[in-house]
């Protein structure tokens, strides 16, 4: 995977009225594939750096974006918009079944880069467990690195 694209993460997470923001600057590859954009990137755990995990972000327009994640905790979320889907999670101490609605996708992803905005609820049991929200910029390298 040539890491050609800077790829900056925004994501919000709200837990019984509690806020957490994580950003995240990265390298990383953007493709346009069969309609599709694709977003790939390395991540890295903080406590375990000889651990990582490859993440790809699949958008279709503005209606679905898919989220997979591979490696010692591999995870898929189908976010599509006005919809409800039941996912299955893994963490280290075994599978979930979460449901994932999503009300909200922006996208002015094209073929030199954009921006992508999900917002999306998660619940276990029918039962809320927390308001969450991401904004991806994706940039080619030489355009940060010039301006």
């Amino acid at each position: 995977m040539e890491s050609n694209y800077l790829i900056s993460i925004v994501g919000k997470q709200k837990i019984d009225g509690e806020t957490d923001v994580i950003e995240v600057v990265t390298e990383g590859s953007y493709m346009f594939r069969n309609g599709k954009y694709f977003i790939s990137y390395e991540e890295y755990d903080k406590e375990n750096p000889n651990e990582h995990f490859t993440s790809v972000v699949k958008a279709e327009g503005e209606k679905m974006v898919t989220i997979m994640r591979a490696g010692g905790v591999s995870s898929r979320l189908l976010l599509e918009k006005d919809r409800r889907h039941y996912c299955h999670y893994s963490v280290p101490v075994g599978e979930m079944m979460i449901g994932i609605y999503t009300s909200q996708i922006n996208s002015t992803l094209s073929e030199n880069g954009g921006e992508l905005f999900v917002k999306y609820t998660i619940d276990f049991n029918a039962s809320l467990a927390s308001e969450n929200e991401f904004h991806i910029t994706v940039k080619p390298k030489n355009e940060t690195a010039e301006g």
